[in-house]
């Protein structure tokens, strides 16, 4: 029996993000939580990234709402969890678009490292939401 995880498709509301026009990239964590029958359940948060000269701000917290369908995907074990971003270049038409417009998070396995990453559609237009390579410490 292959051992996987379940992630749900999840959705996100660009008109949520506090100045849109000075966004540099959108940043993702995973949230851990238990439902009700006390299952792990994995989401997704949104942090806007702002740069000032040489700096970088993060925004406030953004949740990101499971998909109306409830559709779930299984990616198999192991598995790592870790921060994805969106660049402006692949969400610049997203963020200038009208108010109402919601997008969806569709999970898939990252194949270079085994990382759990998103596809994100506005039903015409996709991009991908994978993984932040490691910084340097400092």
């Amino acid at each position: 029996m292959t051992k996987t995880i379940k992630l749900p498709v999840q959705t996100f509301e660009p008109a949520l993000i506090p100045n849109r026009d000075k966004i540099h990239k959108l940043m993702f964590q995973f949230d851990v939580d238990e439902n009700a029958e006390g299952q792990k359940v994995f989401t997704l948060v949104a942090y806007p990234a702002y740069k000032k000269g040489k700096t970088w701000e993060a925004g406030k917290r953004i949740l990101l709402t499971p998909h109306k369908d409830g559709e779930i995907i299984e990616l198999p074990l192991p598995l790592t969890l870790g921060n994805l971003e969106l660049p402006r270049k692949d969400i610049e038409k997203w963020l200038k678009s009208k108010d109402n417009l919601i997008l969806k998070f569709t999970p898939y396995l990252y194949p270079k490292n085994q990382h759990a990453a998103y596809t994100v559609s506005d039903g015409t237009t996709t991009a991908d939401a994978n993984p932040i390579p490691p910084g340097n410490p400092t």
